[in-house]
């Protein structure tokens, strides 16, 4: 072995490989703040209109104040609430319409296969509205170029919904003549529909009521006096200030009172029959 020779006898240090080395080859990583996504915020994340419009106003404050911005402090007031919105209607138009507002920013035609071309559509302030014919008509500038969204995006499911709830849950045509006097949404039937059918209150609403069939009197039951002997009246309690039929059921008594007693502390039976009215 070469181990026990002298060291005239070892081996140079240099070897033969039959696979030679790759090429080492450097790479630059970038050192700071990495790129990130434009859209920071998720409408699909949100249940509420108002949540979704407080959430962003928040960011929008933050990254003002990590920019030396305008500071502001306290609760958000309306024009913040202003700019959240005006985001999120920017980002729908730019998510459905890009290429019409591509096109109107360089003064070409719209695209042929446009969904909005027959519409005359312009940009004001960075809205993408509607023309129309309407020019001359005693109305505001928002019925008369209202703004154009779409029915698919989420963020219009959630304005729909924070109209039909402002409207007390009213039907497809009452929510559809509000929100026409500030927008015009395509498909905006079918997305309505499908808030509707969504919404557990007018779920409930909708739900037929029960025919149960009762169950026979007792035969000891008072009752039965009351078709004789008896003669009935209904008592119905009033509503306290701030009391709605949607916060409180309705009592009514009947309370039965013999038709032979004149004395006022015995005018009424010993016993009341109670029963609820929705």
């Amino acid at each position: 072995m070469w181990l026990s020779q002298d060291s005239s006898h070892w081996p140079s240090q240099q070897t033969r490989s039959h696979h030679p080395l790759l090429d080492e080859r450097t790479q630059s990583l970038p050192v700071g703040p990495t790129a990130t996504p434009e859209r920071l915020i998720e409408s699909s994340s949100f249940s509420c209109h108002w949540s979704l419009l407080r959430v962003t106003a928040w960011v929008f404050r933050f990254v003002r104040h990590a920019r030396r911005q305008k500071r502001s402090s306290g609760e958000l007031d309306a024009s913040e609430l202003m700019e959240a919105r005006t985001y999120w209607i920017r980002e729908v138009q730019r998510d459905f319409f890009g290429p019409e507002i591509q096109a109107l920013q360089k003064g070409n035609p719209l695209p042929r296969d446009s969904l909005v071309a027959r519409f005359s559509p312009f940009l004001d302030d960075g809205y993408l509205r509607i023309g129309g014919r309407l020019q001359f008509a005693e109305l505001s500038r928002e019925q008369i170029h209202p703004i154009l969204l779409h029915g698919s995006h989420y963020f219009t499911a959630l304005l729909i919904t924070q109209t039909h709830i402002r409207l007390h849950h009213m039907g497809v045509r009452i929510a559809l003549s509000k929100l026409r006097e500030e927008f015009w949404i395509l498909r905006v039937r079918q997305a309505i529909k499908k808030v509707l059918y969504k919404c557990f209150p007018c779920k409930i609403a909708r739900k037929p009521f029960g025919q149960e069939r009762e169950a026979p009197m007792p035969a000891d039951s008072h009752c039965f006096q009351a078709l004789s002997g008896y003669r009935y009246r209904f008592r119905r309690t009033r509503f306290r200030q701030g009391e709605t039929p949607f916060g409180k059921m309705l009592y009514c008594g009947v309370h039965l009172r013999n038709s032979t007693r004149r004395s006022p502390a015995q005018q009424y039976a010993p016993f009341t029959l109670n029963f609820a009215v929705t």
